[in-house]
């Protein structure tokens, strides 16, 4: 266990800080150098009291090059992984709270009250990135306001041709009269006109400290489908989600949005920007020249004589007269679909089948909603796919309950316990779910649309909006979990689990934490493997070595002498203990303790993948005094093997003790024993059992047997002192690698923080 049991020297004192630290001063420019394929994470700026919100600019001199910016309050970025190596752009990412990643030179950030981690008086920290292959200088600038949020700003392109996007109408010549307040002079400026008119009404009663941008199109739609005619359509344009398990089949992962407020969940496009104080591109990654946060398409057809009757559009800012349909109020209700007013659960399309959620995840949207069809409130997007199917269908069973719209003014009574949602029977592809049902007269966002609809504004909808990352309130800072440390299990894979510890704290405040996976190979003989790294808000952040690999299998070469790395039998892993009980993993059907914290653990070894959900074994209030909880080992001079301790009050006196030995066979790999006693005393021989268990994706057999003994005599710990605590076993390993692996009362300290 050298990377673990014998790094104490290298992770306790073998890191080091930027040598200086860069602060900014409010509304000037400061000039820094970036070295080629570098980073700094010396700069800060310190938010005075008072400052409702603050925008940093980043850019540089050389327009060719990729910087990036990363932004987090509190605790610096570390400047060395947790290897004691230069940092990665995915080290920073991870301990990064707000990012702007986009491929050119320029990035922003602008934070506000309402945001997730909103601004707070105090110091913020940042790091840059440098992908160019030429040392880079930068300027940066941060900028603050005691004023109002700032309102939504929309850049509306109307020159993005391509497939299904039609521009030319934008640009049409014919003549026209200036009408309604709408000053165009021509066909294709009038219509422009109106929907930047739309947008400006879309904006009433919403803010952003990020802009958003619409693409803008025409195309044929459908006509008189079921009755209807498409006047418009419009969605957002991508989503993103705070769920690093979550691989495309690409094999790419969704970036870290530590930002949104509720995890395994998409958000749109737009409500996502906001959240992230920057453009959505820009947090993803990526080119953002032409990227926009929604698309609303037109359909051409309209104004044809076969067409509702050759009914035309009402290009004006008044209200549309009798027989016109009213463009603006179109826009609006379209674009308030690409606000995020829309769910990703299927509709039936193509081969998914109806009611099934995005590659089994939530949508913001749907989480809002109950369904009380059978009687019973139950969480909408906790039902089965065909569960949902039948909600959909129910006229009435779909009810929005979070309580900004249930309570609005706007939401008249009807006697159910939410908002009611559109659930026609049968469902209607494009409409279902995503409106509001149809006897709410008089607002924009039900499925259908007057000739001339009076409303322009989106209504109820707007409180609704607040849900899906829209609410102006400010919010508070939130407080990131403290997992407990000690021994997690799966209640799912019996005879796995994990040892999580903290060993040290580094330069910049992270607390570090190492991560041992005890685990059976596909033959069913135990083996572990060991991970390190800082724990970032609540999430363990796994470092990787110089072979990229998280979550490592070290063979035994014993004493001082470093411990090999197995390349090919390593892997990663990534444990995040935020909302864990809102994952797909803690969402299983299992029963698990209601009030516990848990863990959603990721882990990828040897090609295969899983996502478990982890529960702490011994919850603290249980822990023995002295609690012995902890990794222990014999120190530097015999590194390679050690053990997890787990102990409990049972009753009385008694005291429960669970440990696990970590040892090598004949060939160096790592095996593990266990011990379990019901009433330990300091001293006594305990039996050493085996357990031949299943691999981690294979169905359950676990057989023990004993393999030797044990005799722990461990008092109180103090990291890195054995004191009177002494440690012997004698255990032998059978199979054609078995062997005997042997300690007679040998010094025995913990690794870990004993506080």
């Amino acid at each position: 266990m050298r990377q673990l049991l014998g790094f104490v020297t290298a992770l306790l004192f073998g890191l080091s800080a930027n040598a200086q630290t860069l602060g900014l001063t409010a509304g000037q420019p400061t000039t820094f150098s970036l070295p080629a394929t570098g980073y700094t994470t010396a700069i800060y700026f310190d938010v005075p009291q008072g400052a409702t919100r603050f925008r940093v600019e980043l850019e540089s001199d050389a327009s060719a090059v990729d910087i990036d910016m990363f932004l987090r309050y509190g605790n610096r970025f570390s400047a060395q992984t947790a290897y004691g190596r230069p940092q990665s752009f995915d080290g920073l990412q991870q301990q990064a709270q707000y990012q702007s990643v986009g491929s050119t030179d320029e990035e922003f950030i602008a934070i506000g009250r309402s945001n997730y981690r909103p601004i707070r008086a105090g110091r913020w920290h940042l790091a840059v990135f440098n992908f160019a292959s030429v040392a880079v200088d930068a300027r940066i600038k941060v900028e603050f306001s005691n004023g109002a949020p700032t309102p939504v700003v929309f850049d509306v392109r109307f020159d993005l041709p391509g497939e299904g996007c039609d521009i030319a109408p934008w640009n049409d010549p014919a003549v026209v009269a200036p009408i309604g307040g709408n000053p165009g002079s021509t066909r294709g400026a009038q219509r422009k006109n109106a929907v930047l008119e739309a947008v400006r009404q879309l904006a009433a009663g919403l803010d952003s400290e990020a802009p958003m941008s619409v693409r803008a199109c025409w195309d044929d739609l459908p006509v008189d489908t079921d009755g209807r005619t498409t006047l418009a359509g419009a969605s957002p344009t991508n989503f993103l989600i705070d769920d690093q398990s979550l691989v495309f089949s690409s094999g790419s992962t969704f970036p870290p949005a530590a930002f949104l407020p509720e995890k395994y969940a998409f958000y749109a496009s737009a409500p996502a920007a906001r959240l992230g104080g920057s453009s959505a591109c820009r947090i993803r990654g990526g080119n953002c020249t032409d990227v926009t946060d929604m698309e609303i398409t037109y359909n051409k057809r309209v104004g044809q004589s076969t067409v509702l009757g050759g009914a035309q559009y009402y290009f004006g800012y008044g209200p549309a007269p009798a027989g016109r349909l009213d463009f603006v109020a179109v826009s609006v209700h379209e674009l308030g679909h690409g606000l995020g007013f829309a769910s990703l659960v299927s509709l039936g399309s193509g081969s998914t089948p109806v009611g099934a959620k995005p590659l089994g995840r939530d949508d913001i949207f749907a989480r809002q909603i109950i369904d009380i069809s059978t009687g019973n409130e139950l969480p909408f997007m906790r039902l089965t796919d065909a569960q949902r199917a039948a909600a959909m269908t129910s006229l009435s069973g779909l009810n929005w309950t979070d309580e900004r719209a249930v309570n609005s003014p706007l939401n008249p009574p009807t006697g159910f316990p939410g908002v009611l949602m559109y659930a026609p029977n049968p469902i209607r592809s494009g409409s279902t779910l995503s409106h509001l049902t149809d006897t709410y007269f008089g607002q924009l966002m039900t499925p259908s649309i007057n000739l001339s609809q009076g409303s322009r504004q989106l209504g109820l909808a707007v409180p609704m909006l607040y849900a899906v990352g829209w609410d102006p309130a400010p919010s508070t800072f939130p407080i990131a979990p403290a997992p407990f440390a000690g021994l997690w299990f799966e209640r799912d894979r019996n005879g796995h689990g994990i040892d999580f510890q903290r060993i040290y704290t580094d330069a910049a405040g992270f607390d570090i934490y190492s991560l041992i996976f005890y685990t059976y190979d596909a033959n069913g003989r135990p083996e572990w493997y060991i991970a390190v790294g800082p724990l970032v808000d609540g999430v363990f952040a796994a470092a990787l070595d110089s072979a990229g690999n998280s979550l490592i299998r070290y063979r035994y070469v014993g004493g001082a002498s470093p411990q090999q790395a197995v390349v090919t039998d390593s892997g990663k892993i990534h444990m995040d203990f935020n909302q864990a009980r809102e994952s797909p993993a803690c969402n299983d059907g299992t029963a698990r303790a209601a009030n516990s914290l848990l863990g959603m653990m990721r882990w990828t070894l040897g090609g295969v993948s899983g996502a478990w959900c982890m529960e702490e074994l011994i919850p603290a209030s249980r822990r023995s005094t002295p609690d012995l909880t902890g990794t222990w080992y014999a120190g530097a001079a015999d590194s390679g093997w050690g053990s997890s301790v787990a102990a409990a009050v049972r009753s009385g006196s008694q005291r429960f003790l669970f440990s696990t030995l970590y040892y090598p066979d004949a060939n160096g790999a790592g095996r593990w024993a266990f011990v379990s006693s019901e009433n330990y005393a300091a001293g006594q021989s305990l039996p050493v059992f085996e357990r031949r268990g299943y691999c981690r994706t294979c169905p359950e057999a676990i057989v023990d047997s004993q393999i030797g003994t044990m005799t722990p005599s461990l008092t109180a710990p103090v990291q890195g002192q054995a004191g009177a605590s002494r440690f012997g076993f004698d255990i032998t390993y059978g199979g054609p690698e078995g062997g005997r692996f042997t300690r007679s009362n040998v010094p025995y300290e913990v690794l870990s923080v004993t506080k």
